[in-house]
């Protein structure tokens, strides 16, 4: 690829407690084995274990 306006960028979505977000990759864990989370209520920091994967969606 010769320009980098042709790269997509995507989202990881998760379910938690039957609630849809996305990961936040760009906030670092609070400690190991945690990843924030971007809700409608608002950003959580949760254990990675505790997420199911739903897919991925592009911006």
């Amino acid at each position: 690829m010769d320009s980098n306006s042709d790269v997509k960028t995507w989202q990881v979505v998760v379910e938690i407690d039957g609630q849809q977000g996305v990961i936040m990759t760009d906030r670092a864990p609070d400690e190991a084995g945690y990843v924030w989370v971007k809700l409608e209520i608002g950003e959580i920091s949760v254990e990675a274990s505790e997420l199911r994967v739903k897919g991925m969606r592009s911006l």
